[in-house]
């Protein structure tokens, strides 16, 4: 889910861990040469999910310590959580209230997946 904190929680461990820090969101804008969204909106999601396991593949088996933020989707797939689980544990799970992520992503300069209206505002 966005703004549940994945990005700043995995930069504040690996920091303190002395890990590498790798956002699965961001290598994967490097690889679309394009942001997630607009990607999403031009390929589709299957597309999309597709590279995310093409990606989380090639992270689980690159091996070194590093601290890896997915994706809210990542989970979706069994053969993501088979490979989070054999590859990448510990997995920890951040759990946000709808009204949280929803107050981070509008505070953000540029919301990426939710809009900000005066009606979801009120959540």
């Amino acid at each position: 889910m966005p703004g549940s904190g994945k990005s700043t929680v995995g930069r504040h461990l690996a920091r303190r861990l002395d890990w590498a820090f790798v956002d699965m969101d961001q290598r994967l804008e490097q690889l679309f040469g394009c942001t997630v969204r607009a990607f999403f909106d031009a390929h589709g999601e299957a597309a999309f999910r597709e590279r995310e396991t093409q990606l989380l593949t090639e992270l689980a088996h690159e091996g070194g310590a590093m601290v890896l933020s997915t994706g809210g989707g990542v989970v979706l797939a069994e053969a993501n959580r088979t490979l989070l689980r054999a590859h990448c544990a510990p997995v920890f799970y951040l759990h946000a209230t709808a009204h949280a992520t929803h107050r981070s992503v509008c505070a953000r300069s540029t919301p990426r997946a939710i809009r900000c209206t005066a009606n979801a505002r009120a959540m």
